[in-house]
């Protein structure tokens, strides 16, 4: 019986792809404000996955986190929050598969936004990466 993909590089595949998102974990950004947060995590994630397993695979990651403030002073706002997420990675030449594999994770990072921000003590960001490598 032979396979229309070669099993063996598509699960490296999803190795690599864990583990670059895995890369950001416990990461701090520096932002001047609160609306550069989603923009800086897409390129972030986009910057770890675009490299990995070129041609093998669709992906579509879904994240959703929430960030509280840590820390506040005169000059800078620090929130601290969960990104969870799903992977949805489905081989590209796989005939007739479909659903290919699902994998959820999540990660911590912490944000330092530049100056004093008052009563913004919780802000949440959510996205949708599309990738057809």
């Amino acid at each position: 019986s032979s396979y229309p993909l070669n099993l063996c590089l598509y699960s490296q595949y999803m190795i690599e792809l864990i583990n670059a998102l895995n890369s950001i974990n416990n990461t701090t950004y520096f932002v001047n404000n609160i609306t550069e947060v989603p923009h800086t995590l897409n390129n972030e994630i986009l910057s770890k996955i675009r490299p990995v397993g070129s041609g093998n695979a669709k992906i579509t990651i879904y994240y959703e986190g929430v960030f509280s403030m840590i820390s506040r002073s005169y000059n800078y706002t620090g929130y601290s929050g969960n990104i969870y997420y799903v992977i949805n990675a489905v081989p590209i030449n796989a005939y007739g598969c479909r659903d290919g594999t699902t994998y959820s994770g999540n990660l911590h990072d912490i944000v330092y936004v530049k100056g004093f921000i008052n009563n913004t003590y919780y802000f949440s960001v959510n996205g949708i990466i599309n990738i057809n490598n």
